[in-house]
């Protein structure tokens, strides 16, 4: 038991706090004793380190033929459509 307290406000998701409630009458301990096990428990999880987003490498293709777009490439194979 701690005996350092400190009386403070949280606002609190509806959810959570159900859940929250519904432990404490679980185990039959006071709310305000869950509500410090829970932070605990989440305070005492490894925090992942943060990662750099991934980025693709890109790469030049070289400038398009003259009068080329993307609109008119065609896969190997196919027939030129009018």
């Amino acid at each position: 038991m701690h005996l350092d307290v400190m009386c403070t406000t949280l606002t609190i998701d509806d959810a959570l706090l159900r859940q929250l409630r519904q432990k404490a009458l679980d185990t039959g301990k006071p709310f305000k004793q869950v509500v410090n096990e829970a932070l605990r428990a989440g305070l005492s999880q490894p925090v992942s380190p943060r990662r750099e987003p991934y980025r693709c490498p890109s790469f030049s293709i070289g400038a398009l033929a003259p009068g080329g777009g993307s609109h008119q490439c065609q896969s190997a194979g196919s027939s030129p459509r009018g």
